[in-house]
């Protein structure tokens, strides 16, 4: 079973990363023809609140219907009944949502932005009320690939992926000419459509109603969504935040931080998302089954692959920012001015980043051993803090203060729900991984530092494409210098088998050596 989780894992990875070379095609079209400006900033604050709503509503619906499955397969009950019962109550869901944000998204608009222009509001407004449609359409697509997760079937979601951005990409080429920045949220609308479309005919699925057991999984079913609701808003809530406080700011400023945010989620989906959505089943299936060790590794191991994956990518990122940026996106209305106004916000991203991404796994292993409250507890703690600092920075450093506090929120967020999660499993993280993770911080911090010098160093007239495949490639092979000289041997035998994906025994026979496999600890 290991083995097959790592070939699953890279294969969506490899899928994943098609959808992110998709959704960045989109950003890139979209920088194009709006760069950063007021129409944009009008469309993001517009998407505010359906994204943070379909965001947690959809996730939320994985998060407790993977392990409700599980656990009614393990007690051997009719799985038939209890999937039709549950599309039901998505649906209500769907349709109450869109319903209740179509006819106040006004009052919505006004409490959320309340800096937004009163001449600009009407468009807000109608843009807001597609989205609400795509809202109601995304639940329908999170309850199939849900369905495909229970199945351990991961290449059908993995391709839906692509189509939201295509969707954007039709509404900015096709639709934006006639309809303008509402063309770009119908075009939203169609790609989340065309996901139902591919994910609905792959379902084994058969309608069977059972009214009592409706009543018993829709108290079960609200109940536990509720809570998980509550612990995702930590992952979702934060561009109404955003919203309510870029709106007082210069026009552009909620664009960058858009951007910015989009840039990061797209590195993650690339680097850790294919692994984080294939290790959920297994973690629900040995919480379920009482495999507490089982857990413990592949919980750490999912950990250890992502700090060994984005420490590395955020130095070399955060040095190459510039050239990078200025490659992808320094076209048509998004210009030289543009490109340093999201340069200057996008390294405190890059660092939150990591402990988002590290949220990722840990939040999953909260939902999976059924601890949801103590992550609400945490969570909400984190947005309270989250919400009065990016005010008070805002102040005094504009949308940069923004992303100070993103940064600042996803690492605190990351060391209090670690330790909160060692103290639920007894122990989460041994000394010799410790030890290997302050390696490869401190290797990828010296890296960084030492392109950010050889940048200065290059001739001005030089092209984007060159400084950034020069001083990429030469950063990536500095990093695997660096750690090949400071790591043990044990830890050089970590990082060769994470590059070939192989398994590996580790030298005290207590921690999960490899990243991206987990097996029963031995003692």
């Amino acid at each position: 079973m290991t083995r097959s989780i790592s070939k699953t894992s890279l294969l969506v990875s490899g899928l994943m990363m098609c959808g992110v070379a998709v959704g960045f095609l989109s950003q890139i079209a979209i920088a194009w023809h709006y760069g950063a400006s007021a129409d944009l900033d009008a469309y993001l604050i517009a998407f505010a609140l359906p994204s943070v709503v379909a965001g947690a509503g959809a996730a939320a619906i994985g998060y407790v219907l993977i392990p409700l499955l599980m656990e009614y397969r393990l007690k051997e009950v009719e799985l038939s009944t209890t999937r039709t019962t549950s599309f039901l109550i998505v649906v209500i869901f769907a349709v109450g949502v869109a319903l209740g944000g179509m006819l106040l998204a006004r009052p919505i608009l006004e409490t959320t932005a309340p800096g937004a222009t009163p001449a600009r509001i009407p468009l807000i407004v109608g843009v807001q009320q597609w989205l609400w449609v795509a809202t109601a359409l995304s639940f329908l697509v999170s309850f199939a690939t849900a369905l495909h997760h229970f199945e351990k079937s991961f290449v059908r979601p993995a391709i839906a992926v692509t189509l939201p951005p295509l969707g954007l990409i039709f509404g900015v080429e096709v639709l934006a000419g006639a309809m303008g920045i509402t063309g770009l949220a119908f075009g939203y609308v169609t790609g989340v459509a065309a996901q139902c479309g591919l994910l609905w005919p792959g379902l084994r699925m058969t309608l069977q109603f059972d009214r009592n057991r409706f009543l018993r999984l829709w108290r079960r079913f609200t109940g536990d969504t509720l809570l998980v609701l509550l612990s995702l808003l930590p992952f979702t809530a934060l561009p109404v935040i955003d919203a309510y406080w870029a709106s007082r700011l210069p026009d552009g400023s909620l664009s960058y931080l858009g951007y910015a945010n989009r840039i990061v989620i797209g590195l993650t989906s690339i680097t850790v998302h294919g692994v984080a959505v294939v290790l959920f089943p297994y973690f629900s299936e040995s919480a379920a089954a009482g495999a507490v060790q089982d857990f413990r590794n592949r919980l750490t191991a999912g950990l250890k692959f992502v700090f060994l994956l984005l420490a590395p990518l955020t130095a070399l990122f955060i040095a190459l920012r510039l050239p990078v940026l200025t490659l992808l996106f320094e076209r048509g209305t998004f210009d030289a001015q543009a490109t340093r106004g999201l340069a200057a916000v996008l390294p405190w991203y890059l660092v939150g980043m990591v402990g988002m991404a590290a949220m990722n796994i840990v939040s999953r292993g909260f939902y999976a051993l059924g601890r949801s409250g103590l992550l609400v507890g945490i969570g909400l703690g984190s947005l309270a803090f989250y919400a009065i600092v990016s005010g008070l920075l805002a102040a005094h450093f504009s949308y940069v203060g923004i992303g100070i506090t993103y940064a600042l929120y996803w690492t605190a967020q990351l060391i209090t729900a670690s330790v909160a999660l060692g103290f639920v499993m007894e122990k989460l993280w041994c000394p010799d991984h410790l030890r290997f993770l302050l390696k490869l911080v401190t290797a990828s911090l010296l890296v960084g530092a030492l392109l950010q010098r050889a940048g200065g160093l290059l001739p001005p007239a030089m092209g984007s494409v060159a400084k950034v495949a020069l001083l990429g490639g030469g950063g990536m092979a500095a990093f695997l210098l660096m750690a090949w000289l400071s790591f043990t041997a044990a830890e050089r035998l970590d990082l060769r088998s994470f590059l070939a994906a192989r398994e590996t025994v580790s030298s005290d026979k207590v921690c999960i050596t490899n990243p991206l496999v987990a097996r029963p600890e031995t003692r």
